[in-house]
């Protein structure tokens, strides 16, 4: 995958279309969530299979929009490793990994990202680590 057909797989998922982040994934994707930004002992979140994905994905868009903006990149042919800015907007209550939100509210992060790829060049693993809040968003050159 190139950057630029990943930031197509980031357009689709801004714009809540799911239906074409399917070409982008394996069937059996895992996705790795960071944990809840503490120091006790966790498991963090882990979906499994493309039908855990979208099932998240839809039902967390249905309660806040997400724009994900793309910072740095680093790809070996196999491996993608991105610096991502990340905004939530409530719209309407909901709790993410980070806490609660009131409708209207936002949350803002960046986090890295580790993507695998199979032969197919298709997703099949994905690793977020959180970085850093921000109260307004970061400006990315």
């Amino acid at each position: 995958m190139t950057r630029e057909q990943f930031l197509v797989y980031l357009n689709h998922l801004n714009n809540k279309e799911h239906d074409q982040l399917r070409d982008f994934l394996a069937d059996d994707v895992t996705l790795e969530f960071c944990d809840n930004y503490t120091l006790e002992k966790q498991t963090p979140k882990v979906l499994r299979g493309k039908d855990e994905y979208f099932v998240h994905f839809k039902a967390l868009h249905a309660k806040a929009t997400e724009h994900m903006e793309l910072g740095f990149c680093l790809f070996d042919g196999e491996n993608l490793l991105t610096e991502q800015y990340t905004e939530f907007r409530a719209l309407e209550d909901l709790t993410l990994l980070a806490g609660p939100l009131k409708k209207g509210e936002s949350f803002c992060n960046t986090n890295w990202l580790c993507y695998n790829f199979d032969s197919d060049g298709k997703i099949n693993r994905i690793r977020i680590a959180h970085h850093v809040c921000h109260d307004t968003p970061p400006k990315y050159v």
